[in-house]
């Protein structure tokens, strides 16, 4: 538990930068909030309060705005030094972090050998049909072109019509052979309802495969490849030699197929997702799951969220009353409720989808995940508005002292109200609850202990459950890096509070770090107690997330502009000038913040390309072969059988199990290394 995973590699380069993001993240909040704090320290109190009040009756609800008022225009020149400097610094801060995470990325990443130094990765692969020995036909015509230090080929294969039959061949000796009866509930008929329902979701989550040894090699002979193949070699030098002296390819089939490094490791491809077309079948499926995840918006919209908003708009808010407690709650639980279907969605979109590398379906959770907040925030914004509009209108709390409510024609000029502003941050800072916290905890209850404790259940309840199913159920899902959208979410939302009254500032960022800090040790406990062995490899989900903070932090910039118009002399645009300069301004700063960013990787194939200058570790695909269970062949459902039954090798590629790595025999002439015992295996798997 004491294990420091920024520093620490346990889980691969990816999974070091991914905790790294969180503590800049921390860090960055924790900073903003005590740089407001030490402003109301040095230059004046009020600025712990402006604006954070309660209503009361109408005289002291008019002395309470005219105090607020006095100090937001005594101060106005705080909150602009206070917004440039945070831009500044968030802006500088974040590039600096950016350059850091690729540098520490190379650093980590060319430290130590793993698989993927020793392969070269093909694409454009001619379909061919299984009956073929396609693996040695590829050795063969590389080995024609020149390529030396071959250890064979992983193909991938398209087997998502067969994939039932694929691992039952190759798990079916873990599964029991003897179902049990169902227990006897006697007259029991809710618990005859609820077991026979549990059945029905068993039977498909967690299905028995069926198949037949025979039918296996029809099945292999009825298969084609995919474009995608995994060459592998003896040493890193064979490999990068193998790029040197075919840059371009080499002709196969009367295709050219392509050659190129990878940062692919074996656990990170999604072997039975891979097909023809890889690409159009994953966005053909994203379309499908992206209307069914626009559907259950809209539901939620129409069933939980409309039926508040409506409630909160029709509430007599005479003299400044909110709705009562338990009003409130129902809304924290509306959209607590609203970020677990974000959740639920962005993972059904991204893991459901055929996306052959598990980095794509995190990136691709990430950007919905975050899709759905900003949705969430537009349509919560919109509502509010019409609420303050109406309250205001009406008379029940004071819009200004100098100016009523009709003075104020233009959206910003109500925006640079006092009266809007107030009600608008007090707004923000209620909301903040739900994604901050309860969605959070609701989250890290069910990932932490609630999943295990529902399958322990389940399993206790079901006789059946034996064997290979039995372990299906209770083991633990393996470490990703979905957090990144929580915290990015979350930071969009803090964000918000900046232009209203600063009394909501210091609580809303102090908060932010707050939720972080649950986010880091809630995902450190589970990388070291709670998940499965998972390698994360990559740095395209870390770029992708330093890229999503460039709108984020041309949203400050926006702020900043905003509170300086017609503050600073010489300075003011007024109407739909305004609104055109600030989406100018936004879009200007994403633009230039992205490009900036877009030179990172290029630092990194510059280093990937010439490689590191120590080489003094000259280890073989064999010698770390032998040391974890997961290779380039371990892993690939299909090559494990061809081993089998179309190449006849004694014995064949053992196929990884996770947790059943002391089944596992070697055979270096099918490119087999590892072999373990019962109790060394069981240590292999958290290697693997």
């Amino acid at each position: 538990v004491e294990t420091n995973l920024m520093t620490t590699n346990v889980g691969g380069p990816a999974l070091v930068l991914f905790f790294q993001f969180i503590f800049f993240m921390i860090m960055w909040a924790f900073c903003v909030g005590i740089i407001w704090i030490v402003l109301a320290v040095m230059v004046d109190s009020r600025l712990f309060s402006i604006g954070v009040h309660d209503w009361g009756t109408p005289r002291t609800n008019c002395i309470m705005v005219a105090k607020n008022i006095d100090a937001q225009r005594d101060l106005t020149h705080v909150q602009v030094a206070f917004l440039w400097t945070i831009y500044a610094l968030t802006f500088v801060g974040s590039m600096l972090f950016a350059r850091f995470q690729a540098f520490r990325f190379q650093q980590l990443d060319f430290r130590c050998r793993t698989m993927k130094d020793f392969v070269v990765m093909t694409t454009e692969l001619p379909p061919m049909s299984g009956e073929r020995r396609v693996e040695e036909e590829i050795t063969r015509a590389l080995e024609e072109q020149g390529v030396v230090g071959i250890i064979g080929v992983s193909v991938a294969w398209d087997f998502r019509m067969h994939k039932s039959a694929v691992m039952g061949a190759l798990e079916g000796h873990l599964y029991e052979a003897e179902v049990p009866d169902p227990p006897d509930f006697g007259f029991n008929f809710m618990r005859r309802l609820f077991y026979y329902m549990e059945t029905w979701l068993l039977d498909r989550m967690y299905p028995v495969p069926r198949w037949q040894d025979q039918d296996i090699p029809e099945v292999l002979r009825s298969i084609e490849n995919s474009t995608w193949a995994y060459i592998v070699f003896n040493t890193v030098h064979d490999a990068q030699l193998a790029l040197n002296t075919i840059p371009l390819g080499f002709d196969f089939e009367g295709a050219k197929v392509l050659v190129r490094s990878t940062l692919d490791e074996p656990g990170t491809v999604r072997w039975d997702k891979v097909g023809k077309y890889p690409l159009l079948s994953a966005i053909s499926q994203a379309l499908a799951l992206g209307s069914l995840v626009v559907l259950i918006y809209i539901l939620w919209v129409l069933w939980l969220y409309l039926p508040s908003a409506v409630y909160k708009l029709q509430f007599n808010g005479a003299n400044g009353k909110n709705p009562g407690t338990i009003a409130s709650l129902m809304f924290t639980f509306i959209v607590t409720i609203g970020n677990i279907l974000a959740d639920l969605a962005a993972f059904v979109v991204s893991f459901l989808v055929g996306f052959v590398r598990r980095d794509t379906a995190e990136t691709v959770y990430i950007l919905c995940y975050v899709s759905f907040t900003v949705a969430v925030i537009m349509l919560d914004t919109f509502f509010s508005y019409l609420k303050i509009r109406d309250v205001v209108l009406a008379g029940d709390i004071p819009f200004d002292t100098e100016h009523d409510f009709s003075s104020f024609h233009s959206l910003l000029s109500r925006l640079e109200a006092w009266g809007f502003q107030q009600a608008i941050g007090s707004g923000v800072w209620a909301y903040v609850t739900s994604p901050f916290f309860m969605s959070l905890l609701a989250s890290t209850a069910w990932m932490s202990w609630g999943r295990i404790f529902v399958a322990s259940l389940v399993v206790g309840s079901h006789s059946e459950l034996v064997g290979r199913r039995a372990e299906k159920v209770m083991q633990q899902n393996g470490m990703t890096k979905f957090m990144y959208g929580k915290v990015l979410a979350n930071t969009l939302v803090a964000v918000l509070v900046l232009p209203w009254p600063g009394g909501f500032t210091w609580r809303t960022f102090l908060s932010l770090g707050a939720s972080n800090t649950l986010v880091y040790f809630n995902n450190a406990w589970r990388v070291l107690r709670g998940s499965t062995a998972t390698m994360h490899t990559t740095w395209h989900v870390e770029y992708v997330c330093q890229q999503l903070l460039a709108p984020i932090v041309g949203l400050i910039l926006v702020i900043a502009v905003f509170k300086t118009n017609c503050y600073a002399p010489g300075f003011c645009v007024r109407g739909v000038p305004f609104w055109s300069m600030g989406f100018s301004i936004w879009l200007g700063h994403t633009l230039l913040h992205i490009s900036l960013l877009s030179r990172l990787p290029a630092v990194y194939k510059f280093v990937e390309l010439h490689g590191p200058e120590d080489t003094a570790n000259e280890a073989t695909f064999a010698d770390i072969a032998t040391k974890g269970p997961a290779t380039w062949f371990s892993v690939n459902p299909i090559h494990c059988l061809r081993s089998k039954y179309v190449y006849g090798h004694d014995p064949p590629v053992s196929y990884h199990i996770l947790g059943h790595e002391e089944l596992m025999v070697s055979n270096p002439q099918a490119g087999s290394f590892f072999e373990a015992g019962k109790e060394e295996g069981r240590r292999a798997a958290g290697r693997a």
